[in-house]
């Protein structure tokens, strides 16, 4: 990494050491924040912005993450940095999110912020030699006299990672030592448990059996038994190295983060209404104060998560995804489309319109003219390729086995690509021309928008229907959705006339158009259409085919005029798509050896345009 000026740097965390926590954090788990920024704090503490210290830059070193952390010239970054020459401060901590675990490991997460903290969880952290700058301005990675580099052995935690120092607090039970007290007075221990459901039973059971765990384990290392002396008040470790009382919290040091009883009560309490422990407990965190505090205290015992019940998949297998819009129409036109074995096309027509093409009479005895001459029209279309690219890590690959994960991928990344020609081919890739990644128009010619001699433009009059309906008192007799759709049929019955595609052909519309057509009421408030086949066959089409992408398409003409996208009425055959051998939709695998992962690419080279005048008819109407 380039040499920058630090005041100093240290292992923010290091990989295949058990924390306390019993999670291990595995090699490169944030190796893609490599080179990255993050905030230096003190302790986790970021209420306010005076509490950032600094900055701190990642590094990945073997798998490891090195940190090279600066501080500011605020008062509070001052003290700190005096506080770290001076050896009172030599451990560092991790505040990460988005955690991905496979079992009790690790495996990939991102830190948000680094913290200076009193004391880390990790037995392993260390104090050597940092790189500070010198009094001549230079920067060294040696030991020099006066100047400390600090390494951090630290594990992971969700909201941060720190230890206090272990305390030893005063008994907060009654004169007879029979249980806690409150703010009010002794508790009924008895009368609490009686108002607990089964499953709030077992939450107390386990909490209790993690404070006993601990007690005993807290007296062992002191030399004593786990046998409790007679008389003497049961305590437990708050998973912090402090004790407390089992019931009554509020015997912890004044500045530690607590749970009293009667904090316990309330949640116990609210759960009976949500009907969720989890939720309650979640909702008290959030209220408080130190929340982050507190949590990180609970969290850090890996037996917390027993209070609360797992997730359960809802559906076995592989995980269904999201769709934007509706797929069907790609699959009917990408299967319709007319195909041929060459990329690169040519169409040619002769114009046979003009007059003096036409034959002519013959007068005996008079000189027999020569007629007009034939006007041919061309175009050709150059293939592209389109692709789409992605990638797995290997270790993803094994660990994942309800599923195969790469068949999986694969059937996204060809839906996605097939989409992708489907909308470039129909209405034309919708990203900003000038993009890099935009499919190139010339070569993927989009049916909407190509030249009137292949496409038919209709505007829809609305206003005119509706005059020829009822006069100007349309309103008292025909709803908007019967005026617009007698026009819809009226602009595509004229516009067949002009109509030269192959067959009859399908319509391809808008859900919202297709809804208009089929809410039409005549002026006694029947349906005009009873069913979607009584309307295709008033339409004089094959079939109706909605298309949510064909939502909010508008096109500008010649003349600067704006018009949108109603429905669009063709046959597919009338569309090529030319490849050559070799160009249809392949498969390709990397693996990439330095970052262990598996690299996916489907592609296909094609070209794609209509092949026959007027075999298109699109209306529209005018926009705004």
């Amino acid at each position: 990494m380039k040499k920058k000026k630090y005041d100093f740097s240290g292992w923010a965390t290091r990989a295949n050491i058990k924390c306390s926590d019993g999670r291990t954090i595995m090699p490169n788990a944030f190796k893609d924040q490599d080179g990255q920024q993050v905030p230096l704090l003190y302790m986790h503490v970021h209420d306010d912005p005076t509490d950032i210290l600094g900055h701190a830059v990642l590094e990945n070193r073997d798998g490891d993450m090195y940190a090279y952390c600066s501080f500011n010239d605020s008062p509070k970054a001052q003290a700190a940095k005096t506080a770290v020459e001076h050896g009172d401060v030599d451990s560092l901590s991790i505040w990460a999110n988005k955690l991905v675990h496979n079992a009790g490991n690790v495996m990939h997460g991102v830190i948000k912020e680094v913290s200076l903290v009193l004391a880390g969880a990790n037995a392993g952290a260390k104090i050597e030699y940092p790189v500070l700058q010198h009094s001549d301005g230079s920067f060294s990675e040696e030991p020099v006299e006066d100047e400390a580099r600090i390494y951090f052995n630290q594990p992971l935690e969700f909201i941060s990672h720190a230890d206090d120092e272990d305390d030893e607090d005063d008994d907060d039970t009654d004169e007879k030592g029979n249980g806690a007290k409150s703010q009010n007075g002794p508790i009924d221990v008895k009368k609490v448990m009686a108002t607990l459901t089964p499953l709030q039973h077992e939450a107390v059971k386990i909490y209790l059996g993690i404070a006993i765990e601990h007690a005993d384990e807290i007296k062992k290392k002191a030399g004593g038994g786990s046998e409790k002396p007679s008389g003497e008040e049961v305590k437990h470790s708050d998973m912090r190295g402090t004790e407390m009382n089992v019931f009554d919290q509020t015997a912890i040091r004044n500045n530690q983060p607590h749970i009293s009883h009667s904090d316990w009560r309330d949640i116990i309490a609210d759960s009976k209404e949500t009907g969720s422990f989890k939720k309650s407990f979640r909702a008290y965190l959030a209220s408080r104060d130190d929340s982050a505090e507190l949590m990180h205290g609970l969290m850090e015992s890996p037996d917390i998560d027993q209070l609360f019940p797992e997730y359960e998949l809802y559906k076995k297998g592989r995980p269904d995804y999201i769709k934007e819009k509706d797929m069907g129409w790609i699959t009917k036109f990408m299967n319709g489309v007319h195909k041929t074995p060459f990329a690169r096309v040519r169409t040619r027509f002769a114009d046979n319109s003009d007059p003096l093409l036409r034959a002519k009479g013959y007068i005996k005895g008079d000189k027999k003219t020569i007629g007009g001459n034939l006007k041919l029209i061309t175009r050709t279309t150059d293939p592209t390729t389109v692709y789409r690219k992605d990638v797995l890590e290997r270790d993803d690959i094994l660990d994942i086995t309800e599923y195969n994960i790469v068949d999986w991928l694969y059937e996204v990344m060809k839906e996605n690509l097939n989409e992708t020609l489907a909308v470039a081919m129909v209405l034309g890739d919708p990203r900003e021309e000038g993009d890099r990644e935009r499919i190139d128009p010339t070569k993927i010619r989009p049916i909407y928008g190509d030249d009137p001699l292949f496409v038919i433009y209709r505007d829809i009059d609305t206003a005119a229907m509706a005059a020829e309906l009822q006069g100007t008192d349309t309103t008292k007799y025909f709803g908007t959705s019967f005026i617009e759709a007698e026009a819809i049929i009226t602009a595509l019955r004229f516009a067949r006339e002009d109509f030269h595609g192959t067959g009859t052909p399908t319509m391809w519309i808008t859900p919202h158009e297709l809804n208009v057509l089929l809410l039409a009421r005549d002026r006694d408030g029947h349906r005009v259409f009873t069913s979607k086949n009584d309307l295709t066959a008033a339409l004089d089409v094959k079939e109706i085919v909605t298309c949510e992408h064909f939502a909010n398409q508008f096109r500008t003409d010649a003349d600067n005029h704006k018009h949108q996208l109603l429905a669009l009425v063709f046959n597919p055959d009338d569309y090529n798509i030319g490849t050559n051998k070799g160009g249809a939709i392949t498969k390709f695998t990397d693996f990439d050896i330095d970052y262990n992962q598996e690299k996916y690419l489907i592609e296909t080279r094609l070209s794609a345009a209509l092949v026959k005048p007027y075999s298109v008819i699109a209306l529209e109407k005018p926009a705004a």
